[in-house]
């Protein structure tokens, strides 16, 4: 991996199966959308830039999951808040930067990476 990028990818068959009915969700295959997030303007090892880093994994991770669902569908809702975090954890064990670690909910990147193997 370049130390200036990384892929941040997100599989949405979560979202597939909320937003398609019962009888046509299990005909749906798993889709998995990325995107590239550039940092070389960054200083990782900085409390801004850190805070920066995560803040574009977060957006990005926003963008690939769709429009946020109206917050009255509490299953879309759900599911997209599910497929963000998601997103962004894999995103933050794969960068393995404890500073931007501490953004994304105190979790250290160690943790986020076993969750990520099971």
């Amino acid at each position: 991996m370049n130390t200036s990028m990384l892929t941040l990818a997100i599989s949405a068959s979560a979202l597939l199966l909320v937003a398609a009915p019962a009888a046509s969700a299990s005909a749906e295959t798993a889709q998995t959308s990325s995107a590239i997030v550039k940092y070389s303007d960054l200083n990782l090892s900085s409390h801004d830039g850190a805070k920066a880093m995560y803040q574009r994994l977060k957006m990005t991770a926003r963008n690939l999951c769709g429009d946020e669902p109206d917050i009255r569908d509490i299953g879309a809702q759900a599911s997209w808040r599910t497929c963000v975090n998601d997103s962004v954890d894999s995103a933050v064990g794969r960068l393995n930067d404890k500073m931007v670690a501490s953004f994304n909910g105190g979790r250290p990147a160690s943790l986020v990476k076993l969750a990520e193997t099971h």
